[in-house]
């Protein structure tokens, strides 16, 4: 398990260290690394996470004026 959570760590920090404040960012692992890297992200305050499903829908998302 101690494996598992550092990976993801060394994966957000890979993460972090290649992005600047105002990028967008689309990350695509695997189902196990998901949960913890959306909760990384979301806990350290420098990203705004967004369901991506809404995106690759055939209609597209629904944007607010």
């Amino acid at each position: 398990m101690q494996s598992w959570y550092g990976r993801n760590l060394m994966i957000f920090n890979a993460i972090a260290r290649a992005t600047n404040a105002g990028d967008r960012v689309l990350v695509i692992y695997g189902a196990g690394h998901g949960n913890l890297l959306r909760q990384l992200a979301q806990d350290s305050g420098f990203y705004r996470i967004h369901d991506p499903v809404p995106w690759l829908s055939d209609t597209g998302p629904v944007v607010s004026p």
